[in-house]
This record gives structure tokens, C-alpha cells and sequence, in this order.
């Protein structure tokens, strides 16, 4: 059995690092709970994430709207005033720019993924 020591600075659940301590935890725990090794995602890849679900978010909601203002009477004519257009084209713009960062979430992770094996 392989046990590694554990400093008292780490952060963690104190029965994960107890069990960690005295070699109670399989090899993934031990890799998911060790310290020295490197965070698995980036800023950048945290920011594109956040900005696909935002984006994606924005869209279905402003799609929801416009049907509920059809389904509650509104006629073709109301949609062009107001923030309607707005609301309109919303999903218009944003469903294809969450697939374009979807794309470069994807190349950002393959790229980091590479350098990380290269590392080893």
C-alpha cells in the first residue's frame, strides 16, 4: 500500500485528508485530492464555458418570449416595437456564436490537454 504524507497547509475535507494520510483512498481519489498537481481548466476555458451557457441561456429564453407573446395575442405588427426586435434576434445571433465558442472551448481544451501530456 502506498501512502503519501500530507501537509497541514492543504486544504480539504478533514476526513478525505485523514483517510489520504493513513493510505484509505484509491489511486483517483488520491490524484483528485492531492494538491501538486496542476488545475485541469483555465481561466480562459472557464470564461468561454460561462459565456456558451450565458449565450445559450439568452437565446432559449428570448425564444420562450417570443412565443409566449405570440400564444398571449400579440400580432405580427408588435413585434417590430418596442425591445421586441431586439428580443427577436437575439436567438438569431446567439445560437451561432455559442456554437462558434463551443468550437474554440473545444480547441482550448485539446490544446491544454496536449501541452499537459507533453509534460509528463
Amino acid at each position: 500500500m502506498r501512502r503519501r504524507s500530507v501537509t497541514v497547509g492543504e486544504q480539504g475535507h478533514p476526513a478525505l485528508l485523514h483517510r489520504i494520510r493513513y493510505g484509505r483512498v484509491g489511486p483517483i481519489l488520491e490524484s483528485v485530492a492531492s494538491s501538486d498537481s496542476e488545475p485541469s481548466t483555465g481561466t480562459a476555458q472557464r470564461v468561454l464555458a460561462y459565456v456558451l451557457v450565458s449565450v445559450v441561456i439568452l437565446s432559449v429564453a428570448s425564444f420562450f418570449a417570443i412565443m409566449i407573446g405570440t400564444w398571449s395575442g400579440m400580432a405580427q405588427s408588435d413585434f417590430g416595437t418596442g425591445f421586441w426586435p431586439v428580443v427577436a434576434m437575439t436567438p438569431y445571433i446567439g445560437l451561432p456564436l455559442a456554437m462558434l465558442v463551443l468550437i474554440a472551448l473545444l480547441i482550448s481544451g485539446a490544446v491544454s490537454r496536449s501541452r499537459q501530456a507533453r509534460r509528463r
